[in-house]
């Protein structure tokens, strides 16, 4: 088998389908002018380049989850600072 022939090989997949879904694809295929295997293959594809953004939306939701850790903490020591601050500015004027 050449090159090119390996790349534009494909594998047959059986699905079962309800009436329902049958006619729903066979509609869709009629509306876009193309095959059924076509619309199953964009249906595929619309789903995987989803699922794709939702791993990086989980990415990204994990590092704002973190910076926000990162904010609360250093907002905390902060306070604490403030408050160490204003205890000993009260101590030297209090002398």
């Amino acid at each position: 088998m050449k090159k090119n022939e390996k790349e534009k090989a494909h594998r047959l997949v059986t699905v079962r389908l309800t009436e329902e879904e049958f006619s729903k694809l066979s509609e869709q295929a009629k509306k876009e002018k193309i095959s059924k295997g076509a619309v199953i293959k964009k249906a595929l594809d619309a789903y995987y380049e989803s699922e794709s953004k939702g791993a990086d939306t989980k990415e990204l939701e994990s590092r704002l989850e973190e910076m926000n850790r990162r904010y609360i903490a250093i907002v905390n020591r902060l306070n604490v600072i403030t408050k160490q601050l204003e205890h000993l500015r009260e101590t030297k004027h209090g002398k």
